[in-house]
């Protein structure tokens, strides 16, 4: 248990390093990215340690200093990918395929828009495609850090390129009508570590229901991100 709590604390410094040289994110994207990457990998490797810090770091999570959680909200997928009312037209889940009439899992969420409505990024990241992507139509696909990514489909006119660095509130592209769509609207996913989570429990997630997200989707191993933020 000793040598686990040396290798912890040395991640934890490390880690705490890189977030005091933030502000720096957009001249060292490409080191942020590299630290995103090792975070994923040193949480698969500690997954059962952090089962035992789940009550702690769940139940403070809103103790969380402001400026850490800003933080995460700029990082990790917050709030709506558009500026108009919210109207969710197909929720995340089994439906029936408005077109094919079969049922099927549905990856994402969709969202009513008019043909040129602005849709913008919900966190920092890199837009890893930019294009044509099947019954999606015109697509912008955006990777995250800590393994999140988003993607937006059936859009009319895209204003970012692969491999362009996206600051949150960017915008992405135009809604539309594009692929297989039987009317204008943003077809939104959330995925972690390539796997499709509710995008709606993003969306309501901000800074006055911080610990919304924690409790609503519980696919995502928070408990060792969260005790990583709350180290000074």
């Amino acid at each position: 248990m000793f040598a686990v709590f040396i290798v912890m604390s040395l991640i934890i410094a490390f880690l705490s390093f890189k977030y005091r040289d933030f502000q720096l994110y957009l001249s060292k994207n490409k080191e942020i990215i590299a630290l995103g990457k090792k975070y994923e990998e040193e949480q698969k490797r500690k997954a059962a340690e952090v089962k035992d810090l789940k009550e702690l770091t769940l139940a403070n999570v809103n103790d969380l200093p402001g400026d850490r959680k800003k933080l995460m909200l700029s990082i990790i997928p917050s709030g709506s990918p558009l500026k108009r009312e919210l109207y969710v037209t197909s929720p995340f889940g089994i439906r029936v395929h408005p077109i094919s009439g079969a049922k099927k899992e549905h990856h994402g969420i969709d969202l009513r828009v008019n043909v040129g409505d602005g849709v913008f990024s919900p966190a920092i990241g890199r837009v890893s495609f930019a294009g044509v992507k099947g019954g999606y139509g015109n697509t912008v696909v955006v990777d995250h850090m800590y393994g999140f990514q988003t993607l937006y489909g059936h859009l009319s006119k895209l204003h970012v390129h692969a491999g362009e660095i996206v600051g949150k509130g960017k915008l992405l592209a135009e809604g539309g009508n594009s692929g297989s769509s039987t009317g204008p609207h943003l077809h939104y996913e959330v995925r972690y570590n390539n796997t499709p989570i509710d995008p709606k429990n993003f969306i309501d997630w901000n800074e006055q229901q911080f610990n919304i997200l924690f409790e609503k989707e519980r696919s995502v191993q928070w408990e060792y991100f969260l005790t990583i933020m709350g180290k000074n």
